[in-house]
Formats: structure tokens, sequence, C-alpha cells
């Protein structure tokens, strides 16, 4: 795996250095370009690995190394520009697409013939390039609270959107009584994916039933784990930057870098970012199992986020509570001085 990376990794390299050198305001574009032609060609020359945009490294004495393949290009060419940096996090993230993943994107192939070079790519066929995109995203070498904040940021703006429209087409499927359409609570298709075989179990009656669309189902399911990836991310760099509801919450790409935003890096003790999915369909036959799973992990989620913003949400109201309860207490303080002064008075 680790050969499958440098080979990536070196294409790349000559393909922004080249450009670099013609165009130096193309250069996020290329790094761009770059990534999606390191992924093909992986796919190209390892077809039956995986594709992966992380090194691994066993150091002896049981710590695992990671290394993103784009880190020093990201180091040396990047890094430094603030600009550069929040337009190469937006290109990676637009792979995701503001409406959800695109039904028919194409790839360039390398070497291909020029009416050959363009594969049209189905929606499964996408989700290990939005795995390949969110490697790079959760492993790069950010030395800035500010890139992770950005990242999470754009990530919130895709999911808030795209997320409660997933919730609403789930909720055509799981409509009966038994099950919790508006997300605030774990239903019984959740209970189902905890066990060995969720489809078997008495809270996956309904994905059982003839009337069932467990192909359209799917394809829902196939669609979300876009999402799935993007909220594994957005979790994942919470944790290993320390970043607080609070501090995302508060944060705007507008504002100016702090000093303690610098010098920072990705916690030791956090779990490594899992980019692996479970696969959902084989040659056009949906597991019911692997649905059940996808979508439980979908809601939990989403629920998750909606926890944190109300978590926050009542944090700012004991804040303001506080505020008004100490502005109440130096008016009485002040009120009750003005009285002492005056029976003073009156006493002389």
């Amino acid at each position: 795996m680790r050969t499958v990376s440098s080979l990536s990794y070196i294409y790349v390299n000559i393909v922004v250095l080249r450009n670099r050198l013609k165009r130096p305001d193309m250069l996020r574009q290329r790094v761009c370009a770059g990534v999606k032609q390191a992924f093909v060609f992986q796919r190209l020359v390892y077809p039956n690995s995986t594709v992966t945009a992380v090194i691994e490294q066993d150091t002896g004495d049981g710590i695992t190394e990671t290394e993103c393949i784009f880190g020093l290009i990201f180091k040396e060419l990047i890094r430094s520009s603030r600009v550069q940096r929040q337009g190469l996090f937006k290109s990676l993230l637009s792979l995701f697409g503001a409406d959800g993943i695109d039904d028919e994107p194409s790839l360039t192939i390398i070497g291909a013939t020029k009416k050959s070079s363009q594969k049209k790519l189905s929606i499964a066929e996408q989700i290990p390039l939005l795995q390949f995109a969110t490697q790079i995203l959760g492993f790069l070498p950010y030395n800035s609270a500010q890139d992770p904040l950005f990242i999470i940021y754009n990530i919130s703006g895709v999911t808030a959107l795209q997320g409660a429209q997933f919730l609403d087409e789930f909720a055509v499927f799981t409509c009966a009584d038994r099950y919790d359409s508006e997300n605030h609570s774990e239903d019984d298709l959740e209970r189902a994916a905890k066990a060995a075989n969720p489809s078997k179990t008495k809270f996956a009656a309904i994905v059982n039933e003839p009337s069932f669309d467990l192909r359209n189902f799917g394809d829902i399911c196939l669609k979300a784990s876009s999402l799935v990836l993007l909220l594994r991310l957005k979790s994942y760099l919470k944790k290993a930057f320390n970043l607080s509801d609070t501090r995302i919450m508060e944060y705007l790409p507008s504002q100016k870098e702090k000093p303690f935003d610098k010098g920072i890096s990705a916690s030791q003790g956090v779990p490594m970012f899992d980019s692996r999915l479970e696969t959902l369909s084989i040659d056009g036959s949906f597991s019911k199992d692997a649905v059940i799973r996808l979508y439980a992990e979908f809601r939990r989620l989403m629920r998750t986020v909606e926890v944190s913003h109300a978590a926050l949400g009542e944090e700012n109201e004991d804040q303001e509570d506080n505020r008004v309860h100490s502005k109440k207490r130096k008016l009485d303080h002040a009120e009750n001085s003005g009285s002492e002064n005056e029976v003073s008075d009156d006493e002389e």
C-alpha cells in the first residue's frame, strides 16, 4: 500500500510543479486536478487494491505514524498562503456538490485516447473518490486552527442542507409511528443495526415487507454515505484539534488569524480518521444489513450535530442570563449605595 501511495505522490508532484512554473495562479486548480489524477492512477495501476491518500509507517514501538501523500506539496507550496489553503479545501469539498454527489460525473483517464478520455462514473463509483478526498483533508499537516475550522465551517453548510433532504427522503420509507422521522431519537432500524444481522431482528420488520422498495432505499443510502464521510471528518477534526462547539459556531472565514491559532497539530491520542465504508451493493443488489447500518450511522451522526447546536444554544442562553443577572446586581448595588449616601446626608 505504501508503494501505491508513493507512486501517486510522485505523479502529483510532477503535475503540480510543472504547472506552477507556467501559471503560478493555477497552482490550486492543478493540485485538485492532480488529486483526481492520482486517484485514477491508483485505480488503473492497482485495480485490486484500495485507493489511499495515506502512507502508514510502523515506528517499531507500537505506534503507527501517518502521512498524507500530498503533505509535502501542501507544506512547501500552499500552507504559507491562506487564500491558497482555503481555495484547496473548497475545491476538494466541491467534489461532494452543493446538491449532492453528481449523477453522471466524469474523470479524465490517463493515457486514454481523446474520444475515450472521459469516463462516466456511477454514484457507487464516486464513493471511493470521496473517501480519497476526505483522507486528504483528514491527514494534511495543518499548523493553524483556521484550517480545520474552515473545513468544518464548509462541511456544516453542506450537511445542513443535504442532511435535512436525506432525512425527509428516508422518512418516506420509515413513516410508521414506531420510526422517528424527525431524528429526535433512536428509531427501530438504528436498534436493528446494533445486531450482527440487522435485517433478521424484529426491529427491521419494515425492510422485509413485500412493499418495501429496497432498491430506492439503497440508492438514498448510497448518496447519504457521502455525508457520512463528511460528518466523520468533521467529528475527527473537532477532536484532533481540540475545537469546542463554541469555537466552531463563532468561527467566520473572514476573521483574522489569531496568535493562538498558530503552531497547532493533531492530538496523538485521538483515533485515526476512518474513511472506510461497507459495500452497500454488489452487482446491483443491495444488502439489507449494509444499508441498515449505513442508515443508522447517518441518523446518529446527524443527531450529534443537532445536539451540539442545541447545547451551544443553551450555553449562550446561560451566558446571557448571567450577564443580565450581573447587570441587575450592579444596578441594585448602585441603588443601595445611593440610598446609604442619602441617609448619611440626612444624619449630618
